[in-house]
């Protein structure tokens, strides 16, 4: 599946889901995503999705990065771009 039928599926699944885009803080990265309550449907989805983390943000906007389903090679290319 393309990335756009991805989104699709997933967020026909999500009950409530609220579109959501997640961007770096220079802005020059970008991602549409989806806000979802945090529990084990969302690491579920994340994982048959192929994502691989989910951010958590808590009511006080604290971030926590839960890795959901990232390869090694995924994760080195990840810390390699921060």
């Amino acid at each position: 599946l393309s990335g756009g039928e991805r989104n699709r599926v997933l967020l026909a699944e999500i009950d409530p889901a609220l579109p959501s885009v997640g961007r770096s803080i220079d802005g020059s990265w970008s991602e549409l995503g989806f806000a979802m309550p945090m529990g084990p449907a969302a690491v579920e989805s994340a994982q048959r999705f192929g994502q691989a983390a989910i951010f958590v943000v808590s009511p006080e906007g604290r971030q926590v990065l839960v890795l959901v389903g990232a390869s090694p090679e995924e994760l080195q290319r990840a810390a390699a771009a921060s």
